[in-house]
């Protein structure tokens, strides 16, 4: 069954990526997790901006409970801010064309999910979920706002045999810095599975999500993810995305490396 795992923080949401479902079994317990994100674009600005992140995260499973907790460093390179968290990481640009450096802790992402429903002979599952985006990361930096998120979200999964759909949707209120016009936004996830044997699968997500910013457009992205097992314990997750909007990166990739206890 498609479950709560993907991890992402890709550019929208730069590695933790997929904010998705995992493709294969998750057992209750703790994982960890650790992997890397580059996505790169101009996102509706007039200078290329580059974000880099490494990915530390932590995972409990009990029941049908899932919390989860995420801290990424980040290198931002060129004029712009990053917005949101998680799944919903935006990167608003700054007004010219100077390209920066700055790097550090980004901030603190800790979320929740419940597995409402499930029915074994239809296949069929209802998910809910809940996200708050900690200010920790330095917002004179770019690195953050310096405001708390909060978002909640709902999945409906569908297994038929070896591939399952999920249809996700979503809703962000967003933390307001003076002097910004940010608004809160809406977000719907389109994801397919499928499972090639017991320790392989791969997947593509399609992301819809309103921007932050009035007057850009929402942002629309495509990932394609291959994940492994590699053990009982052990497994990995490759993916890469691109954005068919301004508002989206150009490209990206990354890989998660999770170990399960």
């Amino acid at each position: 069954m498609l479950r709560h795992c993907h991890t992402t923080y890709h550019g929208a949401c730069a590695l933790a990526l997929l904010f998705a479902a995992t493709p294969l079994p998750a057992a209750d317990g703790l994982q960890l997790s650790t992997g890397f994100d580059y996505n790169r674009g101009k996102y509706g600005g007039d200078s290329p901006i580059e974000v880099a992140a490494t990915v530390i995260q932590g995972r409990f499973e009990r029941g049908p409970y899932v919390w989860q907790v995420t801290l990424p460093y980040l290198v931002l390179h060129g004029p712009g801010t990053l917005v949101g968290g998680g799944d919903s990481l935006e990167i608003v640009p700054a007004a010219g064309t100077q390209r920066h450096r700055e790097a550090g802790f980004g901030d603190v992402v800790v979320s929740m999910n419940y597995a409402a429903f499930y029915d074994a002979q239809s296949g069929f599952a209802l998910d809910v979920g809940g996200r708050i985006k900690l200010p920790t990361a330095d917002s004179d930096r770019g690195l953050g706002t310096g405001k708390s998120d909060l978002a909640l979200r709902l999945q409906a999964i569908r297994t038929w045999d070896r591939t399952s759909w999920m249809l996700g949707v979503g809703y962000q209120w967003t933390g307001r810095p003076s002097g910004t016009d940010y608004r809160n936004v809406g977000q719907a996830s389109l994801a397919a599975d499928h499972r090639l044997n017991e320790d392989t699968s791969l997947g593509a997500i399609v992301d819809f999500r309103q921007s932050v910013q009035p007057s850009q457009p929402g942002q629309r992205e495509l990932t394609l993810y291959l994940a492994h097992r590699l053990s009982r314990q052990w497994k990995i997750q490759t993916y890469v995305y691109g954005g068919a909007s301004q508002s989206s990166p150009d490209i990206g990739f990354g890989s998660m490396l999770s170990v399960q206890f």
